[in-house]
């Protein structure tokens, strides 16, 4: 069985690997640290649901922006954010949806409640 040490571990670990495409999809930082701060506070059964639903994510929509990414090199994706008036193509295209529907996964999330241990 997971120890509820291991699942903090891990859920921040999986936390840390999205927070920048969950940040530029336009969740508020704050709101992306609630979620997965005081996880020490949490209940297994709590740790056990966030790590399930965030193990959701990353399969379904964070794994998606990064396939779109992979589209074009990394200097494209710069350049596009750096002249935001340029035409938007295929790949920002399919990453503005993509992060949309990130964003709305973020804002249908379920609500863990505090508790003790």
């Amino acid at each position: 069985m997971v120890s509820q040490e291991q699942m903090t571990k891990y859920i921040a670990t999986l936390a840390e690997e999205m927070k920048a495409e969950t940040l530029e999809a336009g969740i508020p930082e704050a709101i992306y640290l609630k979620m997965v701060s005081n996880l020490d506070c949490k209940s297994l059964p709590e740790l056990i649901a966030l790590s399930d639903w965030l193990q959701e994510v990353h399969r379904e929509d964070f794994n998606e922006i990064l396939k779109i990414r992979k589209l074009v090199p990394a200097k494209n994706w710069m350049y596009y954010k750096l002249n935001p008036g340029f035409r938007p193509l295929r790949e920002q295209i399919l990453l503005a949806k993509a992060q949309k529907k990130l964003k709305q996964t973020w804002r249908n999330r379920p609500l863990f409640k505090k508790t003790g241990k």
